[in-house]
């Protein structure tokens, strides 16, 4: 919405004026109601991204209107990974896992380079080791930093139809030890996922291995490659709750 500016005013007459101010500010009112009742309500759209702007006014909301949509979704997955997590089963356990607030910037774009004739290895874990090898690495821009961070392939995985397509990535941050599981998050990612050489790598999505709330699993433990050194203040938090 523009600003009605350099009016001059010399030549008419007061009745005049007053006239077309009182027109041309009714058509600015209804232009501005028009626009918040499309975009469902600027304060709505200001409350769910964090009060951000930028851009001009329609293009904000239009962002706006973006991201409540991408925030809906993602707090739909939440839901869902609350209510069939694997080890905590009553409500009362499951009230005190604790997230970082769904933030957009941390929906990143990655670069995708497919690692070559990469060997197996054992991958350290919380127990026994585990067959793993690098399937590929991604490079990406986070709080003008550029990161690298390696996809990794489990063999257990690969004898199964349903999981043979499943790749992890494992990570730990400034977070880890903190506000985080100190032995690292992961995030769940697949083969489709990649496009080219593009993947989209969503920190929303980190969560806790099983051994952040029992012990007995042999939970991967990220390699140090995979340290990042930037604080990732989206996903999963420490559990609110004693370890089994």
């Amino acid at each position: 919405m523009g600003y009605i500016r350099d009016m001059k005013t010399g030549w008419f007459k007061t009745g005049i004026i007053l006239w077309l101010l009182f027109v041309m500010g009714a058509k600015v009112s209804e232009a501005q109601t028009s626009g918040e009742q499309s975009s469902g309500g600027r304060m709505s759209g200001e409350q769910v991204s964090g009060g951000r702007m930028s851009g001009g006014r329609m293009s904000g909301e239009q962002r706006s209107g973006t991201q409540t949509g991408y925030i809906d979704s993602l707090l739909g997955w939440r839901r869902n990974y609350i209510e069939t997590h694997e080890i905590l089963k009553t409500p009362e356990e499951r009230r005190l896992l604790r997230f970082y607030g769904v933030n957009p910037d941390y929906r990143v774009d990655c670069s995708f380079e497919r690692v070559a004739d990469s060997g197996w290895f054992e991958m350290q874990t919380s127990g026994k080791p585990k067959t793993a090898r690098k399937y590929g690495r991604l490079t990406f821009k986070l709080h003008d930093t550029t990161l690298h961070l390696v996809v990794f392939q489990l063999q257990m995985l690969l004898a199964r139809a349903d999981t043979r397509e499943f790749l992890f990535v494992g990570f730990t941050d400034v977070t880890s030890a903190v506000d985080t599981y100190g032995a690292g998050r992961y995030i769940d990612c697949m083969i489709g996922d990649i496009h080219g050489n593009k993947m989209v790598l969503d920190f929303n999505k980190a969560y806790n291995p099983n051994c952040a709330y029992t012990s007995g699993y042999n939970c991967p433990i990220p390699p140090r490659e995979n340290d990042l050194p930037v604080a990732i203040l989206a996903g999963e938090r420490n559990y609110g709750g004693k370890i089994h």
